[in-house]
């Protein structure tokens, strides 16, 4: 079965009784006139073999045998052809069948009678023959009938699928629910699950035999049972279906992808052009209000530092958000941005911090690295604001399943409770940040030391943030 020929829905099986008559006849006149040809061919062939003499008594007699012979032969084939024809168009079902076959049986008997001829055992039989093929070839006119079904119905699917999941869904629904169902994405170092109708395999092979679709996709069946066997010798009338779909799919998300980087781009060139210019600008104008002010103005004084404080918090969220947003191939190493981060932190406030990092990171989501930037920056803000810490150190560790970033004050500002409450002294920043993971699938905590001081950890699963 091609996918042209599931391009039309057969109706339902039934059978339009009017015209049963009719097509009894027509079978019927059908083997009447095939004995009739097989007659005439043989007088023919006499009459050449003979220089044009035809014994009219050996046709007559070849005309008997055959209408004896070759018509219940005939009728056999002819019942089965048009059972198994008007099946496979939903317009005959079993009881039609069965209607057709006793109509020929019962013509044949006609026939015979007004020739004077007695049915006998071979008759009945010759009948019993008929019937049984009428309804082997309507059931396997039925059957056709509903792989067509459900070709049309799986194209259909595919015409509409938004994801791969929504294609895995549709050829479980083509298998009628009795295998489960991979969708595999082929790559040269090894294929990649991409969606299925149960869980992930518990391995990163596929469980059975591949089945291609077009060239970047392959589709596995679980099990090897017949329904499994079944299922993969009819899914080689839609391979080609399935594989334009998910070409189609993974071209719409290479678009939208490319579209994403291309829009986080010119954000984050508006920004750097624009916002962070002026706050930069803001940020040193408080700072020379500050030193200009007489000492009379302490009150003005307070308000300007304050001013110039959220100034440059404000700026390093920028400057944060603006390298979160740069593609992977013009923004700082996480490694690296992390560390000037400490640096520029360390410089402005005074405060010894240092900061063990790895030379390099897996490659990990922007906004997985943005949370990594982001937490490292409010931690130590907090612990000085709020701890009155002097020394801080940070650690980036790379696991196998997880990146963990953890910074440790000596804060004895006693704002270790409510931090590990959830309060955070009152902020916001690290509140966000733990909703921020949540939706990665990562974490952030907050331990009391002895001492008063604390200790922020961050995790982010490796395989997690690494997903779009």
């Amino acid at each position: 079965m091609t996918i042209a020929a599931a391009s039309v829905l057969p109706s339902p099986q039934r059978t339009s009784w009017p015209w049963l008559p009719a097509l009894v006849l027509a079978i019927g006149a059908a083997c009447l006139l095939g004995v009739l040809l097989a007659a005439v061919g043989y007088a023919f062939a006499l009459a050449i073999g003979n220089a044009g003499n035809v014994d009219g008594e050996r046709v007559s007699a070849f005309g008997a045998a055959a209408g004896e012979r070759l018509g219940p032969a005939l009728r056999l084939v002819a019942a089965f052809a048009v059972a198994r024809w008007l099946g496979g168009r939903g317009r005959l079902d079993a009881a039609g069948a069965a209607a057709l076959a006793v109509g020929l049986v019962a013509l044949d008997a006609g026939i015979g009678a007004l020739f004077g001829e007695a049915q006998t055992a071979t008759d009945l039989a010759l009948g019993a023959a008929t019937l049984g093929a009428t309804l082997v070839g309507q059931r396997f006119g039925a059957r056709a009938c509903a792989f067509a079904a459900a070709d049309h119905s799986l194209l259909g699917a595919l015409r509409r699928a938004a994801t791969v999941q929504h294609v895995a869904r549709a050829l479980g629904d083509y298998a009628g629910g009795a295998v489960h169902v991979d969708v595999w994405q082929r790559t040269a170092a090894a294929p990649r699950w991409l969606a299925g109708t149960a869980a992930a395999p518990a391995t990163a092979e596929p469980n059975g035999p591949a089945l291609p679709c077009g060239d970047a996709h392959a589709v596995t069946v679980r099990g090897d049972d017949a329904a499994a066997r079944r299922w993969r010798e009819r899914f080689g009338a839609v391979a080609d279906a399935v594989g334009l779909a998910l070409d189609r799919l993974a071209a719409e998300a290479a678009a939208r992808e490319q579209g994403m980087r291309d829009e986080r781009e010119r954000l984050a060139s508006d920004i750097h052009d624009t916002i962070a210019q002026d706050l930069a600008g803001a940020a040193l104008h408080l700072a020379a209000a500050d030193g200009a002010l007489p000492a009379r103005g302490e009150a003005a004084v307070g308000h300007v530092r304050a001013a110039g404080g959220s100034v440059r918090n404000a700026l390093g969220e920028l400057r944060g958000l603006v390298w979160a947003l740069r593609p992977t191939t013009r923004r700082l190493p996480l490694p690296e941005a992390l560390q000037r981060a400490v640096d520029r932190f360390a410089a402005e406030h005074g405060v010894a911090v240092h900061a063990a990092l790895p030379a390099s990171v897996p490659p990990l989501s922007p906004e997985a690295e943005l949370c990594l930037l982001r937490a490292l920056q409010e931690s130590l803000h907090n612990a000085v604001r709020h701890g009155r810490s002097t020394r801080i150190d940070a650690a980036l560790v790379v696991a196998a399943a997880e990146v963990v970033l953890t910074v440790d004050d000596d804060g004895r500002g006693g704002a270790g409770p409510a931090v590990a409450a959830g309060d955070f002294a009152g902020g916001h920043g690290l509140s966000l940040l733990r909703d921020r993971l949540g939706r990665l699938g990562g974490s952030l905590t907050f331990a009391v030391g002895a001492n008063g001081g604390g200790r922020v950890t961050v995790r982010v699963p490796r395989d997690g943030a690494a997903s779009p």
